[in-house]
């Protein structure tokens, strides 16, 4: 595993947070579907999915 492949998922998870915490759910959605597109198995995924469901619910 790549230290990209440890990192990228992290900031995007942060990323998508601070989105949801800005009043941007379309950005947040980019991130998190990002994770779960190209991270599937690392351990952000989960959270993704839950932050998901916050920033769908903001649209």
């Amino acid at each position: 595993m790549s230290s990209s492949e440890l990192t990228a998922p992290r900031f995007l998870l942060k990323a998508g947070i601070i989105a949801i915490d800005l009043g941007k759910p379309s950005v947040a959605l980019k991130h998190l579907n990002t994770i779960l597109d190209d991270y599937p198995k690392s351990p952000e995924a989960d959270k993704a999915t839950l932050y998901l469901g916050k920033a769908e619910a903001m649209k």
